[in-house]
């Protein structure tokens, strides 16, 4: 197994991780009320751009085995409030050193093997050697399942890393004025 950081997937290795990570993220979109994965133009656009990190394992034949995505321009991502990350991180927004994890996927039946842990690695070294800020984002059914956690005991394991600080949280609520009232609550 080999792990690099890769300038640019070509289109065959991208729409074959498409795949994987369609398979992987669609199922999140029946617990959250935002959709929690790229449209394929935009997973296209990070395959493709030099200016997004693609974190790669290969096997022994070339064959890409999971796949870590990373980007530094945060107004590549129109869902993210880019005044909010140049208000509260002025000289790490400014020095390109936010990076936003877009996605882990690993090739199905390589799950649980321990090949997402090279690309942890690597991902961290680049965030530390950067002096950056990797930030993620999850749903409520991930974080109350401690991918957050698992991220952060993964990451620490490689190098000297913070605690995890949570940005903000967008809460969708609703308010049922049917015959069948059930409780509503914020969490």
């Amino acid at each position: 197994m080999s792990v690099a950081i890769e300038r640019r997937i070509g289109p065959v290795s991208a729409m074959r991780f498409w795949g994987i990570y369609k398979e992987q993220f669609i199922p999140l979109t029946e617990d959250a009320p935002v959709y929690q994965m790229l449209p394929l133009w935009q997973w296209l656009r990070a395959m493709f751009s030099p200016r997004f990190y693609k974190f790669v394992n290969r096997d022994e034949h070339g064959g890409m085995v999971s796949l870590g995505v990373m980007g530094t321009r945060l107004e590549d991502f129109p869902f993210l409030s880019v005044p909010y990350f140049r208000k509260h991180f002025p000289e790490h927004y400014s020095g390109r050193r936010l990076l936003y994890f877009i996605a882990l996927v690993t090739r199905p039946g390589m799950e649980g093997k321990g090949e997402a842990e090279a690309l942890m690695h690597l991902m961290a070294d680049t965030v530390a050697d950067r002096d950056g800020i990797a930030i993620f984002d999850v749903c409520t059914a991930n974080a109350m399942s401690g991918l957050p956690e698992a991220i952060h005991a993964m990451a620490s394991q490689y190098g000297d890393v913070d605690p995890i600080i949570e940005l903000g949280i967008e809460r969708y609520a609703g308010i049922d004025e049917s015959d069948q009232l059930q409780p509503f609550a914020l969490r």
